[in-house]
């Protein structure tokens, strides 16, 4: 079954200063909003192995895991497996300096809109 994505928001708080901060995360699945949390590593991992499509193939079952605990459709057991990429040091988006407030990091997820 392929279904349609969009990423439409990813911010983080600004004024924490982390140096991998919390991304929440705001998109669509088949048209339905969903909000859920990854970190700027996570993002950044995939993007420095694969670019916008090593993305999606982390967003996209992220997504899908918030849609499906939300409408609990299935069980625990039955999620889907996020892509682990190795761990590589990556600068926070802005450094420990960012500036207070929420701060967009949308351009940073790098993948629009999907069908997978």
């Amino acid at each position: 079954m392929t279904h349609n994505y969009s990423v439409t928001t990813a911010v983080y708080d600004g004024s924490r200063g982390a140096v991998n901060p919390a991304i929440n995360v705001v998109g669509t699945v088949d048209g339905l909003q969903y909000v859920f949390a990854t970190d700027w590593a996570q993002i950044q991992q995939a993007n420095s192995v694969g670019g916008s499509s090593a993305v999606r193939a982390v967003l996209g079952p992220l997504m899908l895991n918030t849609m499906i605990l939300n409408r609990q459709l299935f069980t625990d057991s039955q999620q889907l497996p996020i892509p682990n990429y190795y761990w590589v040091a990556v600068p926070g988006p802005l450094g420990p300096s960012a500036s207070a407030g929420w701060v967009s990091v949308v351009e940073a997820t790098n993948c629009g809109s999907w069908t997978a």
